[in-house]
């Protein structure tokens, strides 16, 4: 006997939606469901009726076409950061990954870090870089479930980095003969493994790789205007920053599209910004803070709305004495 596969209705589902992820006609839907479930759970007219929580898919879709509407490919990614005092260039640093993007089910995805070689031009850094590839080994895999507009919105392996964290507390013990620094760490990153989603949302190349370009992605001929992030500093480690992001398309043809965004500083930093630059940049800076954050991307998308390349430029600017460069290249293998 063919085991049924429910899928649980999310908010703003709408028939139509559930079909095109399936890639079936809401006839097709409404029927295969009518024929599987009980008289309390059919439906009856053109709406999804408010008591329904699922609705039941025949498996054999799964098998005949995945759930792919939003990335399923291999990418490569290449970061090039270069950080400034007065004008002065301090170090530069280039970290070069392949992370593979599958889909699981509707809306959730599982991220796989293949590989990632991190090279510096100062010696000075290298043991701080290899504590950032331990404390990085939670996250080299992930599952993540998304809103419909590409936004991650839960870790769904969330036990799985806690465990893994377990691990790489043991692997800093032996890194280092420091218990006061390595107390520290511990403390401080603590809620980074426990719940990961807000770290997550704060990085960078997952907010690449997850534009939220689409007010539903789909329907990838609506752009979403504006959306807010909160990333993490280069400069002030370890803080966030509140930035509004702007898009426009810029180019369209029928095989794909270009699209560009940028982001603008909130006026919500300045208190808290304040506050930190008074704490480590006041002594060597003055008591005058002019400080700048900012994202251009551009991407292109295939004409079902998937990123086949994205190139940003990520910009920290401190009185234009403390400047932190850093240029994305994300690009579909």
């Amino acid at each position: 006997m063919m085991k049924l596969m429910e899928y649980q209705i999310q908010e703003g589902d709408t028939l139509e939606l559930i079909a095109s992820k399936f890639k079936i006609s809401t006839q097709e839907l409404i029927n295969y469901h009518n024929n599987n479930s009980s008289l309390t759970r059919l439906i009856s007219g053109d709406y999804l009726p408010i008591h329904l929580s699922a609705i039941v898919i025949n498996p054999e879709v799964n098998k005949k076409s995945e759930i792919d509407y939003l990335f399923k490919s291999d990418y490569k990614i290449i970061s090039e950061s270069e950080y400034y005092n007065f004008k002065k260039i301090i170090y530069t640093s280039k970290t070069e990954s392949i992370v593979e993007i599958k889909s699981v089910n509707s809306n959730v995805y599982e991220i796989n870090q293949k590989s990632k070689v991190i090279t510096c031009s100062s010696p000075h850094y290298d043991n701080y870089l290899v504590l950032l590839s331990i404390l990085d080994k939670p996250f080299e895999n992930l599952v993540v479930s998304t809103d419909y507009s590409g936004k991650i919105i839960k870790i769904v392996n969330q036990n799985d980095i806690s465990e893994k964290w377990e691990t790489v507390k043991l692997e800093l013990n032996e890194l280092t003969d420091d218990k006061d620094m390595l107390r520290q760490l511990v403390e401080t990153s603590k809620s980074i493994y426990s719940d990961s989603l807000d770290h997550i949302l704060s990085n960078i190349q997952y907010n690449l790789l997850f534009p939220q370009l689409f007010e539903n992605k789909l329907d990838t001929h609506i752009i979403k205007s504006s959306h807010f992030l909160e990333l993490y500093s280069s400069l002030f480690s370890g803080n966030k920053i509140s930035l509004k992001i702007n898009t426009k398309k810029i180019l369209g043809t029928e095989n794909s599209r270009e699209i560009k965004n940028k982001s603008f500083l909130e006026s919500r930093n300045k208190d808290i910004l304040k506050d930190l630059y008074n704490k480590t940049y006041r002594e060597l800076l003055g008591d005058n803070l002019e400080y700048d954050f900012s994202i251009k991307s551009n991407y292109k998308l295939d004409e079902e709305g998937n990123v086949e390349k994205c190139l940003s430029e990520f910009t920290e600017n401190i009185n234009d004495a403390i400047v932190s460069k850093c240029n994305y290249e994300i690009a579909k293998m």
